[in-house]
């Protein structure tokens, strides 16, 4: 039985390591693949040519773009609201400035603008996003 073996691996390879004729029935000569094309040698005998090859490809790093970070909202406290005539006035602590200011409709306060001002909250609006002041409980 391992004789049977040892010849059946002999045969392997040397099917495997036997020369392709050029009318093999596969087409597959091995004289027309890329990699057992001749080299030619120039007369120093260093085949530089042979190193024109590339052996591995190594991909680009990807770019990654890191999103803007959203701006940052004004840091606003309500402290108090005023009736004024038919409308309402608002004293709210800028704490970026550390001043206490009087604002009404419309007015602006720093990059917050100020959209109405009711009885118990002030409707504000900063970089385009509308937020609340209230002086009820959360």
């Amino acid at each position: 039985m391992d004789a049977l073996l040892v010849v059946a691996v002999m045969v392997a390879i040397g099917w495997a390591v036997r020369p392709i004729r050029e009318d093999d029935p596969t087409g597959r000569a091995r004289e027309n693949t890329p990699a057992m094309t001749q080299t030619v040698v120039p007369a120093d005998g260093f085949p530089v040519a042979a190193f024109d090859r590339t052996l591995w490809y190594v991909p680009p790093t990807p770019v990654v773009v890191t999103p803007p970070r959203p701006p940052e909202m004004p840091r606003l406290e309500l402290i108090g609201i005023l009736r004024e005539g038919d409308g309402y006035r608002a004293m709210i602590v800028d704490p970026a400035t550390n001043e206490i200011r009087g604002v009404s409709d419309g007015d602006d306060l720093g990059i917050t603008r100020i959209v109405s001002v009711s009885e118990s909250r002030v409707r504000c609006e900063a970089h385009g996003v509308p937020f609340e002041l209230s002086l009820e409980a959360p």
